[in-house]
């Protein structure tokens, strides 16, 4: 974590951003979190740093324009950030379409042999160099689906 964080300080230096407290204590967060998280998960966390909420949007917007961070779409409509590689392992995620929550799977999902076949399909059909991938499986969560599982059941009784 701190390796990351050293990094990261050390690239918005080399790009002339100055290393505000504001921006020290949303990278914090940041580096610290497990999954991706929402403004205002992150706003919440800074509670104790009284970091104003716009600050926080200019922050993530400087750290997205920077190639440090990126934004998740959830099938919810909200965003949700992280670091992007190598200041955070790759992995991929499940979204769960009802609720939007974020779940991280560690590790990639491809197998090196699919995709080069997805590579060089991509390359030879679209003239386009593929550099990385994002996966993202959509589904329904476990508490979601509870929930579904409650409301079947109430009818069934009724």
């Amino acid at each position: 974590m701190r390796d990351f964080r050293e990094t990261i300080t050390d690239l918005l230096t080399s790009r002339r951003c100055r290393l505000t407290s504001p921006r020290l204590a949303v990278l914090d967060v940041l580096v610290r979190a497990d999954n991706p998280l929402t403004v205002a998960e992150i706003h919440a966390r800074l509670s104790r740093h009284s970091v104003n909420l716009a600050s926080v949007y200019r922050t993530l917007r400087l750290f997205i324009d920077l190639g440090i961070l990126r934004a998740i779409d959830a099938s919810s409509g909200s965003q949700r950030f992280e670091l992007v590689e190598p200041y955070n392992d790759h992995h991929h995620h499940l979204i769960c379409t009802r609720c939007g929550r974020i779940a991280e799977l560690e590790g990639c999902l491809l197998e090196d042999k699919a995709l080069d076949v997805i590579s060089l399909r991509i390359r030879r059909d679209m003239q386009f160099q593929v550099t990385g991938h994002e996966v993202q499986l959509l589904g329904v969560c476990l508490d979601c689906d509870d929930a579904r599982v409650a409301i079947v059941h109430t009818r069934d009784r009724a």
